[in-house]
């Protein structure tokens, strides 16, 4: 019988030859339908498609192995920098700042080219990056069980004090980084297969929804839902095509969906109550809200989604208006993510109120928070060929953390429920460096405090790993997984 070691040595990224021929094969006959509707656009938006279907299909083996942290990545830029781009091209936004225009092909140039240079850093990272399935390894499952209800309890009191010091950023991101330890409380619990995992997490996920309608915005919401998927396709391995089902629902639907409905219900109050048609002139039927809802939906798309029209203001105003940064940003996001705001004065405030300012050319109003984005604020520093490398950069420094937690997480598997809270941020195309940088530079410093405290935690993540003989690849995927007690941790 083939061992596991010999299948895996086979494999390049995950995936056998076999496996890349069809996921190539089927990529590119994507990449060339698109083709046929946008050749006349730019032969970047195929290019993307093929990385964007690639991806997809890639993830659906990967996910047996990995949490797959860099396909998320890669797909919400590939969303957010080009493809809802694309769609903003046939559904024009009807405020004109967010309309790209007639310099969408010279936009996609770069912005297309930096979802490939963003896939190229990721891919780097984890070439030679070898799973291993050892036998389960176990720990104290109640005590262990006994501290992530603790962790949950802590989140639950932070959380009440985020709401209170929201304007006070120094104390309030620290409370943020504290509330979100509900989220690794479930998924540890999840990943364990603890008993009372489901309803935790649907009454965390219930709270955070409630927190979204109070606030009027499902970003945070929609991210926290995206991380439970991860973890769900690499806990539970579902079909291949449920995962894509899925993959497309969230993406598509979920998000324009909200906003959709609140302009429905603008629709709704415009509506003359003795008239049979609205302000489209459809009647007010089912198939009429339909397609209204429908059109609604690609505006949506392209407006909410759409992280280009700043880059393509990025791309319009430096050098012209204010020179290249030079890597300044970047020092700056690094300085400010190791010390904290009162031993750095000059520690820039989070919104990217600034960056927008200097380099886009946009003065916020209020309270309006938007960021240039990690391939944003590369151009603004390096310019067109600099900006590509520093976006593969910036791959490849996320994607060396991440295969450290990867090596860990082979033997250990709680190591794949930090994934989510260290690296929430950085799956946003639209955040700064800056936030990004100090997420994950405080999210690992209050980790390393937690496992200070608590031994049962700290044992699941750095105890002697059981040296059993590796299973069979083929056996492990097909068969059934074993009766465990609670709490034990399955090394995937």
């Amino acid at each position: 019988m083939q061992t596991l070691d010999d299948t895996v040595s086979r494999r390049f990224l995950f995936l056998q030859g076999w496996e890349w021929s069809r996921a190539i094969g089927i990529s590119a006959a994507v990449a060339g339908l698109a083709a046929f509707y946008s050749y006349d656009i730019s032969i970047w938006i195929s290019v993307t498609v093929f990385v964007t279907v690639l991806t997809l299909i890639h993830m659906t083996t990967a996910s047996r192995f990995i949490l797959p942290l860099p396909h998320v990545a890669i797909l919400m830029a590939a969303l957010q920098y080009v493809l809802a781009a694309w769609l903003s091209y046939y559904w024009p936004p009807t405020n004109p700042e967010y309309d790209i225009g007639g310099r969408l092909p010279l936009y996609l140039s770069y912005g297309a080219a930096s979802v490939v240079a963003l896939a190229i850093g990721w891919m780097v990272v984890l070439i030679k990056l070898q799973p291993k399935r050892l036998a389960p390894e176990t720990h104290s499952s109640p005590r262990l069980l006994l501290e992530l209800d603790l962790l949950l309890g802590i989140s639950i009191v932070a959380t009440l004090f985020a709401v209170l010091l929201e304007r006070v950023e120094s104390l309030a991101f620290v409370f943020v980084l504290l509330s979100n330890l509900r989220y690794l409380s479930v998924y540890a619990r999840m990943l364990v297969r603890g008993r009372g995992w489901a309803w935790r997490l649907g009454m965390v996920l219930g709270a955070e929804v409630l927190f979204a309608a109070g606030a009027g915005m499902l970003h945070t919401l929609l991210l926290w839902s995206l991380w439970t998927f991860a973890i769900w396709i690499y806990r539970f391995t579902p079909p291949r095509r449920a995962v894509l089902a899925v993959v497309a629902a969230a993406v598509v639907f979920l998000p324009a969906l909200q906003e959709s409905k609140w302009q429905l219900r603008q629709d709704a109050a415009n509506t003359d109550p003795i008239s049979d048609s609205d302000q489209t002139g459809l009647k007010e039927l089912p198939v009429g809200k339909a397609v209204t809802w429908v059109l609604y939906l690609a505006d949506d798309i392209s407006v909410r989604y759409n992280q280009g029209w700043i880059i393509n203001r990025i791309m319009a105003w430096v050098p012209e208006e204010t020179p290249y940064a030079a890597g300044a940003t970047i020092k700056e996001a690094v300085i400010a993510s190791i010390f904290p705001r009162f031993a750095f004065q000059g520690k820039a405030m989070a919104g990217g109120q600034e960056n927008m300012l200097r380099y886009a050319g946009m003065q916020m109003v209020g309270n309006t928070s938007m960021n240039l984005g990690y391939a944003g604020e590369m151009y603004a520093n390096f310019g067109h060929v600099g900006g590509l490398i520093g976006c593969t950069l910036y791959a490849v420094a996320l994607g060396l953390l991440f295969r450290v937690i990867c090596r860990r997480a082979f033997i250990h598997p709680l190591w794949w429920s930090l994934v989510p809270y260290i690296f929430f941020a950085a799956v946003k195309a639209e955040d700064g460096i800056d936030l990004v940088a100090n997420w994950s530079v405080k999210s690992c410093v209050l980790l390393f405090g937690i496992s200070l405290i608590f031994p049962a935690f700290r044992q699941a993540l750095f105890s002697r790993a059981l040296d059993q003989p590796s299973q069979s690849l083929g056996d492990e995927i097909a068969e059934e997984e074993p009766s465990l007690p609670e709490g034990v941790v399955i090394p995937r």
